[in-house]
């Protein structure tokens, strides 16, 4: 019984139908509520940084995505997954078969050309996720971003491209958002360094750093200077940019 009740509360999560304003102030109204949000939501991710974005010219001779490059991409649309704003699901792509294919290769291609994206695929509907703490602050939760399925179409072709340029430039030491490493490489390595040092009778000190928000917190303008630093292609970094 115990497994079945746990099975049915995994997901849930009780609403809670009051959040703080910046001044403490109790917020109850579904409106001021929203609002709130909006006002968190836009703090934690404004650029703070006063240059301008220019657009830098594009004169790379580089192939549009090719027919193949978004069949890839399509497989690689998870299942089970909540919507965007468009209200499309991944399986309803995949369902569009060959046709789905010819129609978002255009529409692919056409993206590739101008530099704009469709409106709604620059939309994100945000999902607070309770964690520790008052959750009548904004602060104790963890914002999921939806955003279109279709939108990750191009972003897996500009991701893989991405990749080849990058992983070089890439310390090995680094495991985070990368493809075959993850937490268990930094513990198997934290590990060796431990036993090495206990056989050598060496001290070690360990500092960890956990930084609030830190992707939340990355600076456009820096990130496009660093993609412009390893020399990546300015049709890629105004397809960033126009995001």
């Amino acid at each position: 019984m115990y497994s079945g009740i746990n099975r049915l509360m995994k997901n849930f999560t009780p609403r809670l139908s009051a959040i703080k304003d910046k001044d403490g102030k109790t917020l109850t109204e579904n409106e001021e509520i929203s609002n709130r949000w909006k006002e968190y939501c836009s703090e934690m991710y404004e650029d703070n940084t006063n240059e301008e974005m220019k657009q830098v010219e594009s004169n790379d001779e580089i192939l549009e995505p090719t027919r193949s490059e978004v069949e890839w991409a399509i497989k690689q649309l998870p299942n089970g997954k909540s919507a965007g704003n468009d209200k499309i699901h991944a399986e309803m792509i995949k369902a569009s078969g060959e046709q789905g294919i010819d129609i978002f290769h255009k529409l692919c291609k056409k993206i590739w050309i101008e530099e704009k994206w469709p409106d709604e695929w620059v939309k994100s509907v945000f999902v607070p996720i309770p964690k520790k703490g008052d959750l009548q602050q904004c602060s104790n939760y963890r914002t999921i971003a939806l955003i279109s399925h279709a939108s990750k179409i191009l972003l897996k072709i500009i991701m893989k491209r991405l990749e080849k340029k990058i992983e070089k430039e890439v310390s090995q030491t680094q495991a985070g958002f990368r493809r075959n490493r993850g937490t268990r490489d930094q513990i198997f390595n934290l590990r060796i360094i431990i036993e090495k040092c206990r056989e050598s009778n060496t001290e070690l000190h360990l500092g960890l750093i956990d930084y609030t928000k830190a992707f939340d917190c990355v600076s456009h303008h820096k990130m496009i200077e660093t993609l412009k630093k390893y020399n990546c292609l300015f049709k890629i970094i105004n397809l960033i940019k126009n995001l």
